[in-house]
């Protein structure tokens, strides 16, 4: 059965839900959106920790940074025993930067740090990057990385691991069947029941549909919004090179009337070439 088209089940509405997959971070989110059972799957899978419990989880999770740049992350999830994870599902291999990783790291350090507690006291944390493709380049299904000691090779024990997820692993085990799963856009041919029934509530269901179409309508109006406010910071950023070269060719004026310089030497100090001053030359009454 798929939607029928209604006033908020549009065509081009409907047309985007049928080839949404997991691995769209919009419908990712709107699938895991405050679902403490899908995301204990998740994790489960990718930590080889069946027993794991996920007892808090936050999507869209904005993390402060009061000197410097903020971030948001896709899940924020806390775990029974203490843990902190940080879930993102990227597509683009260059959102996928080690460094990015690290900065997530950094800032999720300082959101469960309370105040007045020592930083020996900062719990564990994991930050987990899902990708669309093989972005470390060795055919893994996971990447591990943590700190070590240069000298020795033992593990430096911070309680910090970071690790890559490759999205394109197709293998016929818990992690390649999970990737299948999170790349296709049809949830009858999907391993896992849990997560077909998930994609199968928000395509194909009234309610799920009507909600997801919702947010598919946020997502345009933010992008939209965006799109303005670069255009507007684009405008000011013409307008004030445009005032700029007014404030270049006036001094131009000035320095060729005064009559003291050579025309390379004001082409030197206005910062103009020297073939636009001396086309200005040819307007100036010295």
């Amino acid at each position: 059965m798929k939607l029928e088209e209604t006033n908020w089940a549009t065509v081009e509405n409907v047309k985007h839900l049928e080839k949404f997959r997991l691995m769209d971070d919009t419908f990712f989110m709107a699938c895991f959106h405050d679902n403490k059972k899908g995301i204990q799957f998740l994790l489960r899978t990718i930590l080889h920790q069946p027993k794991l419990k996920v007892i808090r989880v936050n999507t869209q999770y904005l993390l402060k940074n009061l000197r410097g740049r903020d971030a948001y992350l896709d899940v924020y999830a806390k775990l029974q025993d203490g843990r902190h994870v940080n879930l993102e599902i990227q597509r683009s291999d260059a959102g996928a930067n080690p460094r990015r990783a690290r900065y997530h790291a950094s800032l999720l350090d300082m959101d469960i740090l309370e105040k007045g507690k020592d930083p020996k006291d900062l719990p564990d944390s994991i930050v987990i990057f899902i990708t669309e493709n093989d972005v470390r380049g060795e055919g893994q299904a996971l990447y591990y990385y943590g700190r070590t000691d240069l000298n020795s090779g033992k593990p430096f024990d911070d309680g910090s691991l970071i690790m890559f997820v490759n999205g394109s692993y197709q293998e016929m085990d818990e992690i390649g069947m999970l990737m299948k799963d999170m790349n296709n856009q049809d949830w009858h041919t999907m391993y896992n029941k849990e997560l077909a029934k998930l994609m199968r509530y928000y395509k194909e269901t009234q309610e799920g549909g009507r909600e997801m179409c919702r947010v598919l309508e946020e997502v345009r109006k933010e992008e939209r919004e965006k799109a303005l406010k670069e255009g507007r910071r684009e405008g000011c950023r013409i307008g004030e090179r445009k005032g700029r070269v007014k404030q270049q060719i006036e001094m131009t004026k000035n320095l060729i009337q005064e009559g003291s310089l050579s025309l390379e030497s004001i082409s030197k100090v206005s910062g103009l070439a020297i073939e636009k001053v001396k086309e200005l030359k040819q307007t100036v009454a010295v």
